[in-house]
């Protein structure tokens, strides 16, 4: 139960460098929502998969590093299309930055049932 907490605070972290990126991104440049939201969610991703390793998984196991790491990737696959899924069906009606908080809202419990089921598990 302890985990719970820190995957919240390292996932608030991550939850906001991904919102930042993609904000800037789709602000500030001609960069399409869905590029903006690929190159936003690699970032936060990365971050995600070392700071989730070393403090709320304290993995250690380094000969498990690379299977966790593939895991880690087929999890976030799939997390980032249902986010640029939902952009795509949310961006026309609500705007690009309102549909990526929405996409949020689901995408964020999936990456933690997912990291926790089967990446560091």
């Amino acid at each position: 139960m302890t985990r719970i907490p820190l995957f919240g605070a390292v996932g608030v972290v991550n939850t906001a460098l991904d919102f930042v990126v993609y904000a800037c991104l789709v602000s500030a440049t001609s960069i399409h929502f869905a590029l903006a939201n690929l190159i936003a969610f690699l970032i936060a991703a990365t971050n995600s998969y070392f700071l989730n390793s070393h403090i709320t998984f304290r993995s250690t196991a380094t000969e498990r590093h690379w299977h966790r790491l593939a895991s880690f990737f087929v999890v976030s696959s799939l997390s980032v299309l249902i986010s640029t899924l939902a952009l795509f069906l949310l961006a026309p009606v609500l705007g690009a930055i309102p549909a990526k908080v929405a996409a949020m809202f689901v995408v964020v419990p999936l990456g933690y049932f997912g990291s926790h089921r089967f990446v560091f598990k």
